[in-house]
């Protein structure tokens, strides 16, 4: 009975929901890691996810989660939004601007309210349709 009443509403749901198709917009997805030289951060290196999609004009807008990958700070974990400008410079070659600012905190990392805010500028090179290296400072 209980599986029967499952199939049914799973059945339903896949049903009607393919009723409401629309077009979803490409997002751009970057993975990589940031080297971090300060005095006052256990961390020496963190791994970023960020996830946006194009705003219109050369910018786009998303969300990064930042964690901890090397040092002595494990745990510490950042979380907020990603603000990105990029110009093109070439068919394969784009300058870019960007900026950070979210918070979080993990492993007695944070000092004071665990803000995190981050300005930077790079280079970009297309490698493929779907792929390109990027190398920035910040």
């Amino acid at each position: 009975m209980r599986y029967q009443l499952f199939l049914r509403v799973f059945l339903g749901l896949w049903i009607f929901g393919f009723s409401g198709v629309t077009t979803a917009s490409a997002l751009e997805v970057k993975s990589g890691f940031s080297l971090v030289q300060s005095s006052k951060s256990p961390v020496t290196s963190m791994h970023y996810f960020f996830v946006g999609e194009k705003l219109g004009g050369n910018f786009t807008l998303g969300q990064t989660l930042y964690s901890a990958a090397t040092g002595t700070g494990g745990g510490a974990v950042f979380w907020g939004y990603e603000l990105i400008w990029r110009r093109s410079l070439s068919p394969n070659v784009s300058l870019t601007l960007d900026g950070f600012l979210g918070g979080g905190g993990g492993a007695n990392v944070v000092y004071g309210d665990g803000r995190m805010a981050r300005v930077g500028i790079g280079l970009s090179k297309k490698t493929s349709d779907t792929t390109s290296l990027d190398a920035s400072i910040s």
